[in-house]
């Protein structure tokens, strides 16, 4: 796939490519510039990545989503948030993008539809770069200085890159399953209907949800 082309054929015919989807201006267009831009998809970025509440301050019930961040060796370089092809106002979203990059401790940070391009350094309450491009090759002239791998160095402060991509921690729900499994009996008559493995079937299920209640997709509550 030639990444340049795709960005072409998005910009030429937004309404076909894009929608109104905020997917597809993630995935299309920011995605795909990011990697143009030196990023490797598979090491060094992450989508629906999730920040814990802990991080969010007192407001916050629960871990959020932002849409993509970008890491290198030392830590996370930038933070992005991203909203439809036919978002117009998006510094009503500042605050947000704010919010996660600092929560993060995101050295950049972005907002974006894909067109329209905020950039914001660490300490920003205002976008430094505010700029809607009409074309591929101007977005990357400007982007590729601020935005190309090796450019914004990570902060080191840790973060638990796995746990924010979705990996699920098993270590509560595998205990769970064998203490209720072992606490329900099979039933030794032939004409009694066994639900032993129904019911750990539940159980699994159930232990299932529970870990993964932190790892819901954000676009309904944030978006």
């Amino acid at each position: 796939m030639n990444v340049r082309e795709t960005l072409h054929r998005c910009f030429e015919n937004p309404v076909a490519c894009l929608g109104g989807i905020e997917r597809n201006v993630e995935v299309k267009i920011v995605f795909l510039t990011m990697v143009e831009l030196g990023w490797d998809p598979a090491t060094n970025l992450g989508l629906n990545f999730q920040i814990p509440k802990e991080l969010l301050g007192n407001a916050a019930n629960t871990s959020l989503a932002i849409d993509l961040v970008a890491r290198d060796n030392a830590g996370i370089c930038i933070a992005g948030e991203i909203k439809a092809y036919q978002k117009v106002n998006l510094r009503a979203h500042i605050p947000q993008i704010l919010r996660y990059r600092d929560a993060l401790r995101a050295p950049l940070a972005f907002l974006t539809n894909g067109r329209q391009w905020m950039l914001f350094r660490k300490q920003d309450k205002m976008p430094y770069i505010d700029q809607t491009f009409t074309s591929v090759d101007q977005m990357l002239k400007v982007l590729s200085p601020q935005l190309r791998f090796g450019v914004v160095e990570g902060d080191p402060t840790h973060f638990d890159w796995q746990w924010g991509i979705g990996y699920k921690d098993t270590t509560l729900s595998k205990p769970l399953r064998e203490m209720l499994g072992s606490a329900i009996e099979s039933s030794g008559r032939s004409e009694t209907i066994d639900v032993r493995h129904q019911l750990l079937d539940e159980i699994e299920r159930l232990a299932e949800a529970y870990t993964d209640k932190v790892f819901c997709d954000h676009t309904e509550n944030a978006a």
